[in-house]
């Protein structure tokens, strides 16, 4: 099993595949998260955290919308808290909850993640409840960065993003789980979507060497 999860500033998806020796592999994308059963085919889930003012962990994602916006901590865009300070912007200031810090946060977002992948599974295909019990063990996470992450994100950012998904209960903190998390960044991530969509194809065929320029924009990409 691996698992791959985006993390974004104001929406996160997550997907999976079963990884067979002589088989293509066939992408599955995590649905109907709490919240937002009656969207069946929406992938994404709002990047946000409902905490008490003691900093208990109340709701993620669209579970949030239940609650009564006064007497909690209302936490998002919490992943700009990783930025390195050569990539520091003006933007909303995040408000963490006491006693937790970028790490706690985005452990408790993944940990939330997590258990949406176990659903989906579950609720989703044959014996799911077996399916994932065999497997998930020994499933392999990517994050952007397979956990995906932005461009100029180093070696400190994938360290903190390990060990939040330690805290999230994603992997063990051993040697080997640790080995179980893998990185992807963005560019990585959507050059690849393109080959996978066949976009990149005649391109690809036209000329063996070449260089490649991906522009993003708010709301907007080019590749």
């Amino acid at each position: 099993l691996a698992v791959a999860i985006d993390i974004g500033t104001t929406f996160s998806g997550t997907s999976y595949t079963f990884l067979n020796p002589g088989e293509v592999p066939r992408i599955f994308d995590v649905t109907g998260f709490k919240g937002q059963e009656n969207k069946e085919s929406n992938t994404k889930v709002p990047s946000v955290i409902l905490y008490t003012s003691e900093g208990d962990l109340l709701a993620c994602g669209a579970e949030t919308k239940q609650f009564d916006a006064q007497d909690v901590i209302r936490t998002e865009w919490f992943k700009l808290e990783l930025r390195p300070p050569t990539m520091k912007i003006n933007t909303p200031p995040v408000s963490l909850p006491p006693h937790r810090n970028i790490v706690n946060v985005l452990g408790d977002f993944l940990r939330y993640m997590h258990d949406c992948v176990r659903a989906h599974i579950i609720k989703t295909h044959v014996d799911g409840d077996q399916l994932w019990s065999s497997l998930c063990d020994s499933a392999h996470f990517i994050l952007r960065q397979c956990f995906t992450h932005p461009n100029g994100w180093g070696s400190f950012q994938q360290g903190e993003m390990r060990e939040a998904a330690i805290r999230g209960g994603l992997v063990p903190n051993t040697p080997e789980g640790r080995e179980r998390i893998e990185f992807v960044t963005e560019g990585e991530a959507s050059f690849h979507w393109c080959v996978e969509q066949a976009i990149a194809e005649n391109a690809l065929k036209a000329r063996i060497h070449m260089n490649w320029i991906k522009i993003r924009m708010p709301c907007l990409k080019f590749h």
